[in-house]
């Protein structure tokens, strides 16, 4: 098992200068409900150049006409996405179930990107979430959001799951180093 230490990515990561922790071709998963700031945070980064690319799942599935329901379509389409991107790439998303990231984990693998990073978002509370939805054109519906704000993983969490997925992969062609960042907005 690899030591980790909850601090070591607290550090603010928007500012000139600054590079997403690890090397070569990266994948950032933000990990938080619907209207926790992801897509806010991966517009800051790609704007200070810390990120190359986004792939969102809700735009994949407007620009296919796919229902949120249609996961195997939605899956294959951001694979295909992910795969075919360079650099530092981020995918959109809640992330917030361990099997859906294990998913992500494998195709780093396959794909040769050796560093995850899991953005944690800050901890916001249920009633702010349901008000910025409020306020949103494409709403989810408010018992989504209150099964998201109470699934979503603390720090602990994901930090052994970091541990547990790079000793799973330290024997594989591309190993694949998972490291936590936990976001400060």
């Amino acid at each position: 098992m690899h030591p980790r230490s909850p601090t070591s990515l607290t550090r603010p990561l928007l500012h000139r200068g600054s590079a997403l922790p690890g090397t070569g071709r990266r994948l950032l998963l933000p990990v938080g409900p619907a209207a926790s700031g992801k897509s806010r945070l991966l517009a800051r980064l790609t704007e200070a150049g810390l990120v190359d690319g986004v792939v969102s799942t809700d735009a994949l599935r407007a620009a296919h006409g796919l229902d949120p329901a249609e996961r195997d379509a939605t899956y294959a389409l951001t694979e295909q996405a992910i795969s075919s991107s360079t650099g530092t790439v981020a995918l959109d998303a809640t992330n917030l179930v361990s099997s859906h990231r294990q998913r992500w984990y494998e195709l780093a693998s396959r794909c040769a990107i050796e560093t995850v990073v899991l953005g944690r978002m800050p901890d916001v509370p249920l009633s702010t979430l349901l008000a910025r939805d409020a306020a949103r054109t494409r709403h989810v519906p408010a018992d989504v959001i209150e099964e998201m704000h109470a699934a979503v993983p603390t720090l602990p969490q994901l930090l052994d799951e970091a541990a547990r997925v790079e000793q799973a992969f330290e024997e594989a062609a591309a190993p694949l180093r998972v490291l936590v960042w936990d976001v400060r907005l």
